[in-house]
């Protein structure tokens, strides 16, 4: 079978998957896994400190865990979100409960 027959075989499209380096090569506003989670964790906290802790904490002989420091950042989003309603992410919230709004309506 040749590829092309293959793909026209599918119902969806598929998607390659080619790393961050063709995106950091060719895209404006793109970021490494190190550079994407340090602005996360600046945009809640407001400084760098918090990921350099996380960093520390899943650091083993110069590599890091960042599977494990975003599942932290992610953690620690909802914290804020659900502390502070209509603070700075306040339009995340707003699509957020209007998404489960919706959801509960259908069910």
């Amino acid at each position: 079978m040749k590829i092309d027959e293959f793909i026209t075989s599918f119902n969806n499209h598929p998607v390659l998957f080619v790393g961050t380096g063709i995106s950091l090569r060719y895209l404006e506003n793109t970021f490494t896994w190190d550079g994407l989670l340090s602005y996360i964790s600046n945009e809640l906290k407001g400084n760098d400190e918090f990921y350099y802790d996380l960093k520390y904490k899943y650091q083993n002989n110069g590599e890091y865990d960042y599977p494990k420091i975003a599942s932290e950042l992610e953690a620690e989003f909802h914290v804020i979100l659900q502390g502070d309603r209509n603070g700075k992410f306040k339009n995340i919230n707003d699509i957020f409960y209007e998404n489960i709004a919706k959801a509960l309506v259908l069910h």
